[in-house]
């Protein structure tokens, strides 16, 4: 405390002019301290640059091997976390490691994790589209036409990215990229499984302008659509231009577990088709020397045997006409089956009785044949006609007519007993068995109740 009364009262006895000289001094020392520390410090900032340009000159390839190992570093650490979140369906967490990751060339292989992360995080198609756009022109070396259809294939299997389907594709000339066949390929087989047949026709005529090849896949997808408009010229073109490589993998887009029932209900459909359509011919020559399933036989039988005489004639005909051999041919040798059968249904129809109310009648049981037997018997002619119940009998089944025959017998031999009883009597009296036979011919009523007279 002292030493600052001692310094104050220094101060209150100098003069104003004093004070002026000595703040002024000051200040010309505090600057001169600023420009003395900043000249040291410029100082210092240059001879570490000198440094480090010397030393870039000395090894320059030492340093950009220092700074790729910190980027392959930093990579990989992201690269696991991202496949990290991804198992564990962390799809946000996936989206924010692509933030940091897509600066990178080698993050083109997450590509489609990065899509399908971004669909279930409910990202439209216009955002997926565009990412990947800016993706591949920042980085064109990695941009490639088997890459896109890696994106695509996976997504034309779900309906619900059809329209990021269509993006994609349409995307392809903004990227310096040409469609090849895969990729029609991809766009055929999605729209006819969707079942639109405006798309897939623009399709079709878009690869016949550019004279774009059809893959087996391609063509299955054509024959699909041939399958919903009902064409069957398109249908059996495309099946026939398939028969080289229809039991080939590779043919198919459906699982392998699902694949032989697949190629069977389509056999099945096409059979189908070309039945009603009636392309026999032409079907014929399509599944020669193919081995078919029991369902595709039993369909073209069920198929076949519907068509009437007269379409059988003709389409027989026809394969006649042909010049091919017929004694292996199946459509042949099933057509010719079915004609057959049917001559044979119409020859062992019912006969149609002669009486309007027995016309439509089913065959009748023996004990109702005996009954019409009693009614008609005086019917028949004298030159040997048949009754009407003889005629109704001779078209029913054997065992029937067996039947009738013995009840014939035994009822003719019961008419010649009662007529040779007639004989023996006098005129107009009544015999003994004529009275009985009221009560039938073999029961005799009992005693005391005989029918009284009248």
């Amino acid at each position: 405390m002292q030493s600052l009364f001692e310094i104050a009262d220094t101060l209150s006895k100098m003069d104003i002019e004093e004070e002026m000289v000595t703040f002024l001094c000051s200040v010309i020392a505090f600057f001169i301290l600023i420009a003395f520390r900043n000249q040291s410090t410029k100082a210092k900032k240059s001879g570490k640059l000198f440094k480090h340009i010397e030393l870039n000159a000395d090894d320059g390839a030492t340093t950009e091997c220092d700074a790729g190992l910190h980027d392959d570093k930093h990579y990989v650490k992201i690269d696991k976390a991202l496949r990290t979140a991804f198992e564990t369906e962390d799809y946000w967490q996936v989206l924010k490691c692509w933030g940091q990751l897509k600066h990178f060339n080698q993050s083109s292989i997450h590509l489609s994790m990065i899509v399908r992360s971004m669909r279930f995080c409910n990202k439209g198609g216009f955002f997926i589209a565009t990412e990947l756009k800016n993706f591949f022109k920042a980085h064109p070396q990695e941009c490639s036409i088997g890459l896109v259809n890696d994106l695509l294939e996976p997504l034309a299997r779900r309906s619900d990215d059809e329209q990021l389907v269509d993006l994609l594709v349409k995307m392809i000339p903004s990227i310096n990229l040409t469609k090849d066949s895969r990729t029609y390929e991809i766009m055929l087989t999605m729209h006819a499984t969707n079942g639109n047949l405006a798309k897939t026709q623009s399709v079709m005529a878009e690869m016949n302008i550019k004279e774009v090849a059809f893959t087996p896949r391609a063509t299955v997808a054509v024959m699909t659509m041939g399958l919903q408009m009902g064409n069957a010229d398109v249908v059996l073109k495309a099946f026939i231009k398939l028969k080289p490589v229809w039991d080939e993998r590779a043919t198919w887009a459906v699982s392998m577990f699902a694949l032989v029932q697949h190629k069977t209900n389509v056999l099945v459909q096409v059979v189908t088709l070309a039945c009603e359509k009636l392309k026999a011919s032409e079907l014929s020559a399509a599944l020669d020397g193919m081995t078919l399933p029991a369902e595709v036989l039993d369909a073209l039988q069920a198929k076949l045997s519907l068509l009437s005489d007269t379409e059988l004639a003709a389409s027989i005909e026809v394969l006649e006409k042909s010049g091919r051999d017929l004694k292996t041919d199946l459509i042949y040798n099933t057509m010719i089956g079915c004609s057959i059968s049917s001559a044979n249904m119409k020859a062992f129809l019912p006969c149609k009785a002669k009486k309007p109310e027995q016309a439509d009648s089913q065959p009748l049981p023996p004990w109702k044949a005996k009954k019409l037997q009693h009614e008609d018997s005086d019917v028949s002619t004298s030159d040997g006609s048949k009754s009407v119940v003889d005629e109704v009998i001779d078209c029913s089944p054997s065992p029937m007519r067996s039947l009738h025959s013995d009840s014939c017998r035994i009822f003719r031999s019961m008419k010649n007993d009662n007529r040779a009883d007639e004989c023996s009597t006098s005129e107009g009296s009544r015999s003994d068995s004529e009275e009985e036979s009221n009560f039938g011919p073999c029961a005799r009523p009992p005693p005391g109740l005989a029918l009284p007279g009248f």
